[in-house]
């Protein structure tokens, strides 16, 4: 029993300390899509890339992202459950458009990580 406690205790710590370390990214945006979920989707994909493309240029400068934009958005859609766990939106339909509010939580230090694991913090890429 002592041991469970234990291990339950040592797993809420570090789940706490992973979430402290998310940022918290909020947007609203307006997209032209045939449904709801389409738009939400759309959306979310779309806020995300800003926020890699903005952090790749930060991390690696903006000439070697123009270099590698494509291989970076791919693996950034691929694995983004690594560095964004959280993705929330609500949708809002105006005038035949979409608004949608995205709410999303975003690990910097994982996608440092994969920035690292795809070799784009070599000085050779």
């Amino acid at each position: 029993m002592k041991l469970l406690f234990t291990a339950l205790f040592l797993l809420h710590n570090i789940s706490f300390s992973q979430m402290s370390q998310l940022l918290d990214i909020q947007e609203e945006i307006t997209v032209q899509a045939e449904s709801a979920s389409q738009a939400q989707d759309k959306a979310q994909q779309e806020i995300l890339e800003k926020f890699v493309q903005k952090f790749s240029i930060d991390l690696i400068g903006e000439k070697k992202y123009e270099q590698n934009k494509l291989a970076i958005r791919q693996f950034a859609v691929k694995d983004s459950g690594k560095f964004a766990p959280v993705m929330k939106s609500q949708v809002k339909e105006e005038a035949g458009q979409f608004v949608v509010s995205v709410n999303m939580k975003v690990s910097a230090s994982n996608l440092r990580q994969l920035f690292e694991k795809a070799g784009y913090l070599s000085s050779d890429v």
